[in-house]
């Protein structure tokens, strides 16, 4: 009896050590940062979404290997800030300063800078876009920081190279087209803050990353 107990005893501090392990190395940064010290770009994003959602389910209690399709909206205030923080050091440090979260805001920060006639501008040429933002902004009202006005948020997704201007040429007006995320460009040629970017598997992926960059400044990062 005593050699039964004492070899469960074993086999339950063994199981334990594993799963202590699986923890750990499922959460590291190493992959990430090798991969982007490789410049492997595209890898590297699809490993950032994989750190995102597996401490985020961590951080909300559920199962890491949860079948799903991604974050949604309300999950993004529990992605925990040392993993946000470390992500983006990470890219910021490989890319030399052209890639991060950080970077991202950066930019925003300049939109928002930009003069009046130059966001009169682009809320002229697509008022509906920026409707789609205000849509979104709603959503996060209970945010202690406001993020930035929507017009400024568009201006920011054209620098990054996530939306482009659209002339059809059977229409009496012009709009903004959203690149579909398999035209996104994976190398550092690509413009300044191009990458990282969550999106979600789905083409609204300009939408889930006003959660990422609100998350950042909940963050203080």
């Amino acid at each position: 009896m005593g050699i039964l107990i004492g070899l469960a005893i074993a086999i339950t501090a063994f199981v334990t050590l594993v799963n202590i392990y699986e923890y750990k190395s499922q959460g590291s940064t190493n992959t990430l940062r090798d991969l982007l010290a490789s410049g492997k770009w595209r890898e590297a994003n699809k490993e950032t979404e994989r750190l995102l959602e597996l401490t985020t389910n961590r951080a909300m209690g559920l199962p890491s290997k949860l079948e799903r399709s991604g974050l949604g909206f309300k999950e993004f205030g529990c992605i925990p800030c040392p993993i946000l923080r470390t992500i983006d050091q990470l890219w910021v440090q490989y890319s030399d300063g052209h890639f991060g979260f950080s970077i991202q805001l950066g930019i925003l920060e300049e939109c928002k800078k930009a003069d009046d006639w130059k966001k009169k501008e682009v809320k002229e040429f697509d008022r509906g876009m920026c409707g789609h933002v205000q849509e979104h902004f709603l959503k996060l009202s209970g945010s202690l920081v406001p993020l930035a006005d929507p017009v400024e948020v568009v201006m920011l997704r054209e620098r990054l190279g996530w939306i482009t201007r659209c002339y059809p040429t059977e229409e009496t007006y012009s709009f903004m087209c959203a690149v579909d995320p398999s035209k996104l460009k994976y190398s550092i040629g690509a413009p300044k803050g191009h990458l990282p970017v969550y999106d979600n598997g789905t083409k609204i992926f300009n939408s889930y990353m006003l959660y990422v960059w609100q998350r950042l400044k909940d963050c203080g990062i």
